[in-house]
């Protein structure tokens, strides 16, 4: 389980709330299960942009983790890493200190359209 803070916000969750997400559970699926009301018109598939959140920390941040790929790894191209050799590598960084089993596919996703953003 990861321990997710929402941050307060006046029509969603006034007093800010933290919550344990479920194994392979997204951010929005464990909000909505903790009475946070996200918007999510594409049913949460990421197809659209209500339901997207703003990771202020994770790992120590999902930017520090796409720029030491970055440079790390510069000649992967991001647009084709599978998501267990993402994981992988996001592992052996030297300045990774969060827990492995706390990544999904959605925060990888988001470290690889990053990391993707960063070698543009």
């Amino acid at each position: 389980m990861s321990r997710i803070k929402i941050l307060p916000h006046e029509d969603l969750c006034p007093e800010g709330i933290v919550i344990e997400s479920l194994p392979d559970e997204t951010i929005c699926e464990a909000a909505l299960r903790n009475g946070v009301k996200i918007e999510h018109a594409c049913e949460m598939s990421a197809a659209c942009t209500t339901c997207h959140c703003i990771i202020r920390k994770g790992f120590d941040s999902l930017d520090d983790i796409a720029i030491e790929l970055y440079e790390k790894f510069p000649d992967i191209d991001p647009q084709w890493i599978s998501f267990p050799d993402l994981h992988k590598k996001i592992c052996e960084l030297d300045n990774f200190n969060g827990d492995p089993s706390s990544s999904n596919e959605k925060i990888l996703e988001a470290i690889q359209m990053l990391w993707i953003e960063e070698s543009l």
